[in-house]
Parts: C-alpha cells; structure tokens; sequence
C-alpha cells in the first residue's frame, strides 16, 4: 500500500496550494481507509462545497455517507 504518512504529508500540501482541487476527495479517501470517519467526512463536504461534479462528487458523497454511518455506528 506504500507509505501512507508520505502520502497525508502529500495531499496535506496540497490542499495548502489548492484548497479547491479534487485533492480534498483524495484526502478524504486516505482518511477513510484509515478509519479516521470525522477527517474523511470533513475532507469530502470541503471538496464537495468547493464544487466539485461528476463522477468524482458522486463518489464523494458515496464515501461521506459511508463514514457518517460509520461514526453512527460508533456512537459519534
């Protein structure tokens, strides 16, 4: 799965440079894959709020629901 603390530091950077790109998406995968439910929702409604559309948005929401049933899940 390679370094996964390269790649927050990565996506990290740049949602610095670019807070609107689809890097918010990426972000949110790599939260979600981690378990980390609150950062992956956070990440996907930044992406989506920043106007993101297409395939990727819908993706988006797919992932933000999952993790919101994950956190209800967990009582958060």
């Amino acid at each position: 799965r390679g370094d996964l603390a390269s790649a927050f530091a990565k996506f990290q950077e740049g949602m610095k440079l670019a807070p609107e790109s689809a890097n918010a998406s990426e972000l949110g995968l790599l939260y979600f894959d981690q378990g980390k439910y609150q950062e992956a929702v956070a990440a996907m409604e930044q992406y989506l709020n920043s106007g993101g559309s297409g395939d990727r948005a819908q993706h988006a929401r797919q992932i933000r629901e999952r993790a919101l049933k994950k956190l209800n899940q967990q009582g958060k």
